[in-house]
Order: structure tokens, then sequence, then C-alpha cells
């Protein structure tokens, strides 16, 4: 653990969530460190139950623990992939202290984060999307250099911010304007828009300024790698940035995923996300990635936390793949 920082630990792990007994399997509870990060660790987990900003069935503060829960089910092993984890070392920091004031709660979250090694592949299970703002910012405020991100989101996200009434529509504008230095327009892609609440203006202003986007029609009709293809391109300017990669779970059609703030009827698939985030993984660009918007309190039987654990089953397995290509 972090000390001197506004975390508290998380019980999740333990007892073991396990119902079956093999002594081949390695489970990914047991795999999961909870104390000081040694130099073998490789990847770090993070909560952030956080979900003031949700103007619609809030809920989102539980997904952390209910995407633990569903992790805990899961050996290392991605039979979908054939990759092993195993080897992969993994840390879990617990949850951001949350306070009731927004101002000391996103205050807490990127302190946090600028404070986890530079080293480690951060994985972040939210709470509601405004929360990546303070994670990017936390991010560049540790490591000061252009970064780029690609966002899987039903939404733009761009709304202009209104006083006084903060919600998690309008963190990509708002990330935007805190670190143009750090992040471009021309290094941000956008996949799986289809939300209909929004203008031809949204679709414009992000056009106009240099910005890469997908909708769930574009990406049934060009295909996952094409897709990812030109969106790690695009955002890594060519592979010299690291990614930051933020997962609504919104992108989702809500058949799969109905436990989260605003369901989609014309969302992607499941296979479309995992297959992206191994493509991701595999690239050797991901540094940052968070799943954000899964509701416990609206789910059906878990199973939208189950995908959120499965996407980062995914990235991890992509990962693998990038680390044992290179041996």
């Amino acid at each position: 653990m972090i000390t001197s920082l506004p975390l508290n630990t998380v019980s999740c792990w333990l007892p073991a969530n396990v119902t079956v007994r093999d002594k081949s399997c390695a489970w990914f509870n047991e795999h999961i460190v909870l104390g000081p990060v040694d130099d073998h660790i490789s990847v770090a987990l993070l909560g952030v139950p956080f979900d003031y900003a949700v103007n619609f069935r809030p809920g989102s503060r539980f997904g952390p623990n209910s995407i633990r829960e569903s992790l805990a089910s899961q050996t290392l092993y991605v039979t979908d992939r054939r990759q092993d984890l195993s080897g992969i070392s993994i840390v879990d920091f617990g949850n951001v202290d949350i306070s009731h004031d927004l101002k000391t709660s996103y205050y807490n979250i990127q302190t946090v984060i600028k404070n986890i090694r530079p080293d480690l592949l951060t994985i972040i299970m939210g709470g509601d999307h405004s929360i990546t703002r303070s994670l990017i910012s936390g991010f560049i405020s540790r490591e000061p250099r252009r970064i780029g991100l690609i966002s899987f989101d039903a939404h733009f996200d761009s709304r202009v911010p209104i006083p006084g009434k903060e919600h998690s529509g309008h963190w990509l504008l708002q990330i935007q304007q805190d670190h143009p230095t750090y992040l471009f327009s021309e290094n941000i892609s956008i996949i799986g828009l289809s939300a209909g609440s929004y203008s031809p203006a949204y679709q414009q202003a992000i056009d106009d300024s240099g910005g890469l986007t997908f909708t769930v029609s574009e990406c049934r009709k060009l295909g996952v790698e094409e897709i990812m293809m030109r969106c790690i391109e695009h955002s890594s300017a060519n592979n010299d940035l690291e990614l930051y990669v933020t997962v609504d779970i919104d992108v989702i059609n809500q058949a799969y995923a109905p436990g989260t703030s605003v369901p989609n009827p014309l969302g992607l698939y499941p296979d479309f996300l995992y297959d992206a985030l191994y493509i991701l993984g595999k690239s050797g660009r991901l540094k940052v990635l968070d799943v954000v918007e899964v509701n416990p309190l609206t789910d059906l039987n878990g199973i939208t936390s189950s995908i959120a654990a499965q996407a980062i089953l995914q990235a991890l397995a992509g990962v693998n793949t990038f680390i044992s290509q290179r041996k």
C-alpha cells in the first residue's frame, strides 16, 4: 500500500471467490498483492468509488468492488487468447478515499494516481466518467509529456460545463482545456459513438479540431482490426506516444450491459471491445486503462461487471502477448 495517501483497503479478494477446487489452476484473486510494491510488480489496480457527477441512475460508486468480485472468479489463464497471466505481478492499491466534497475527491484521485510508480501499467475501476479528468491530470502531473487518448464511449462527453451542475458529460472538453500542451485534439480517438442526445455541432467540433471518431455502424462496417489500426496510429502519433485508454461501459449494447447510468440500445457487442483491448495491449503503447460507469444497482445477475472484468483480462492478455513476442 502507498502510505500517507487518501486510500482505503479492500477485502473483496478474500476469502477466495472460487467454486472450482483444482490445484492446476491459479486464480486471479490469489495472485493479487495487497501490500508494498516491490520491483517485480508490473501492474497496478486502483478503485475510484465516485459517482457524484452522475445525473441519472447513480450507483457506479459500487463498481470497483463489483468488478473485483468478477475478476476473483477467473483464473489467470485467458483461454480465449491462450495466454497465461501468471507471469504478470499485480498489486491492488485499494480504493481512493472519496469525500462528500467534489473538489476534495477529485484532488484525492489526482494525488493517488500521480504517486503510483511510473513504470506500472495502471488499471482503474470506476466510478463515473468524470474521474477520467482527474486521472489524466494525475498522470500528466507525474510525467509531464504528451499522451494519446482512446475513448470507448457512446457519448462525445464534450458539453460546455454549467457552473454548479457538475456531471460526467464534459470531462473530455475540460481535460483538453486543462492540458493543451500535453493532450492534443489530433491525438484523441473516440470509438462507439451512438448516443441520441447530441447535435451535428459536436461531431463538427471534433472533426475541425483533428480528432478521430467512429460510430457503432462504422465499427460494424470496417471491423475491429481496421478501426484499431487507425486509432492507435492516430492517437499514438505513429507510435511516438503512450496511450491512455478509457472505457465507458455504456459503449456496450444494453442487452449485454444493463448495469450502467445510461443503457445503450445501439451499443457495440462485447466481442468488439474485447478484441480492441487485446489489440491495444499487444501494441505495446498502453499505459493506463480505466473502466467506468459500471452500476451494480441496475445490473442483471452481474453481467455488466463480468464484461468489465473480462475487458481488463483481455487487455492484460494483449500485454502478455506483447511481452512474450519481445523475448
